[in-house]
C-alpha cells in the first residue's frame, strides 16, 4: 500500500484489516502486527483463512499462488497455480476502530524476478471484477460441470462468509473442470477466465500462447499442450479451437446419433467424441457450429464413409443406413453399432434450432450420392 492520504503502513500497525469489492464486504481476519521484532501481515485467528495475498487471488478467480521466490516458475505462463507470485495493489478506503478498509486495485502476477518484465502480468481489479459479472450471467452457456464449479466460486465471493480454503478450493475445482474439457488453448493450472469466457461465448478471441519453449523448464506437461496447440494453429488455425468448442458447448458433449456423453476424467479431458464437420474442412475450410455434429468415434468414421446419412426434413433430423454399403457387413455387433443411430434424433441430443445442422450444408453433401 505504501502511502495513501494522511496514512502510511507505519501508522497501520496493529490494525486489522477488511476487503471492500464491488460484491460486498468481506473480513479478512490479517493484520499488521510484530512478531520476532518483524512487522508483517499475520493470519489473527485460526479460522482456516489462508494469507492475504490467497485470499486476494480468491476473490479475483486467479489460482493459487506462493510466498517462496524459490517456488517460481520461471517461465510462462506467468500464472501458474502454485508457481507465481502475486503482488496486490489496494487503496485505502477508511480507518477506524483499529481496522482498515481496503480494496484491490492492482493484481500483478509474476513468474520470475520483479525486474523480469517478460515475466510480469499487471490485471486491473476493477476490470477483473467486471469480467467475472458478466461470466455470471453467462453461466447458462457453459458446460454443466464448468457452470457449477464457477457458481460456487461466485456464492463464495458474494457471500457473507470468510474467503476461507473453501473458498480458495472452489478455484481448483473450476481448473480442474475446465481441464476436464479438453480445451487444447488452457494450459492446467493457469489463469481460467479466458477460457471460462470463450467457453460462454463471451468472446470467440483466442489469446496468443508462448512458444513451447517458453514454457516453465521443469513443466514437460505443459511444454507438451503448447506444442499440441501450436501445431493445431499452424494447420487448421485459431478457426478449428473455436469450432471444435462451439460444437462440444451446443451438443453439451453428447453424440448427436446415438446419445453417448463424452467420458469425463478429471485432469484428463474429455474423451469418446469428437467435432464432426459435415461439408469436409479439408474442401471447405468452414469451420461453423452449423456444419458440425458432436458424433462418437464409431459413429463419426460411419458418418464420415457416408454409411451414416443425416437427412434435415421441415426441422426434422433423422439418420439412415445407407444400404448400398452395409449388405456385406455380417458382423452383428456391428451391424448392431451402426442400427442404433438409425431414425430420427430426439430433439433434446440437438442444440438450439440457430445452431442446428445446415440442411444446405448436408443436401452439399449428399451431391450426387446415389439414392440420397
Amino acid at each position: 500500500m505504501g502511502e495513501e492520504g494522511n496514512y502510511s503502513a507505519r501508522s497501520l500497525r496493529e490494525h486489522g484489516f477488511i476487503w471492500e469489492t464491488p460484491f460486498g464486504t468481506k473480513e479478512s481476519e490479517i493484520a499488521l502486527s510484530n512478531q520476532g521484532g518483524k512487522w508483517r501481515l499475520r493470519i489473527t485467528a485460526a479460522s482456516g483463512v489462508p494469507h492475504i495475498h490467497r485470499q486476494g487471488a480468491t476473490l479475483a478467480l486467479l489460482p493459487r499462488p506462493v510466498r517462496d521466490e524459490s517456488r517460481v516458475s520461471h517461465g510462462k505462463p506467468i500464472v501458474l497455480e502454485d508457481r507465481y507470485l502475486l503482488d496486490i495493489q489496494v487503496g485505502l478506503l477508511k480507518v477506524e476502530d483499529g481496522m482498515a478498509t481496503v480494496t484491490p486495485a492492482i493484481y500483478t502476477g509474476r513468474s520470475g524476478t520483479a525486474a523480469d518484465l517478460d515475466h510480469l502480468v499487471n490485471l486491473q481489479a476493477p476490470d477483473r471484477f467486471a469480467r467475472l459479472e458478466r461470466l455470471w450471467a453467462s453461466m447458462d452457456a457453459l458446460p454443466d460441470r464448468v457452470a457449477e464449479t464457477v457458481d460456487v466460486h461466485r456464492q463464495y465471493v458474494v457471500g457473507p462468509d470468510l474467503i476461507g480454503l473453501p473458498a480458495e478450493r472452489s478455484v481448483r475445482a473450476v481448473v480442474d473442470a475446465l481441464e476436464a474439457e479438453d480445451v487444447p488453448w488452457y494450459i492446467p493450472g493457469s489463469d481460467p477466465l479466458d477460457a471460462l469466457e470463450l467457453l460462454a461465448g463471451i468472446t470467440t478471441v483466442i489469446p496468443d500462447l508462448p512458444l513451447p519453449n517458453e514454457a516453465p523448464p521443469d513443466s514437460p506437461e505443459i511444454r507438451r499442450r503448447l506444442e499440441v496447440a501450436l501445431r493445431i494453429t499452424k494447420s487448421r488455425g485459431k478457426g478449428h479451437a473455436n469450432f471444435k468448442k462451439d460444437v462440444q458447448r451446443a451438443y453439451n458433449f453428447t453424440c448427436a446419433f446415438c446419445g453417448f456423453k463424452a467420458l469425463n476424467v478429471p485432469g484428463f479431458g474429455r474423451f469418446g467424441n469428437d467435432a464432426a464437420h459435415i461439408l469436409p474442412w479439408s474442401q471447405y475450410d468452414l469451420d461453423h457450429v452449423t456444419n458440425g455434429l458432436q458424433l462418437c468415434r464409431p459413429h463419426h468414421w460411419a458418418f464420415d464413409n457416408k454409411i451414416l446419412l443425416l437427412r434435415a426434413d421441415s426441422g426434422v433430423y433423422r439418420v439412415e443406413l445407407n444400404t448400398n454399403l452395409t449388405d456385406g457387413i455380417t458382423d452383428q455387433a456391428t451391424m448392431g453399432l451402426l442400427l442404433e443411430a438409425v431414425g430420427v434424433i430426439p430433439d433434446e441430443r440437438l442444440p438450439k434450432p440457430s445452431e442446428r445442422p445446415s440442411p444446405e450444408f448436408i443436401e452439399k453433401l449428399y451431391e450426387g450420392l446415389e439414392g440420397y
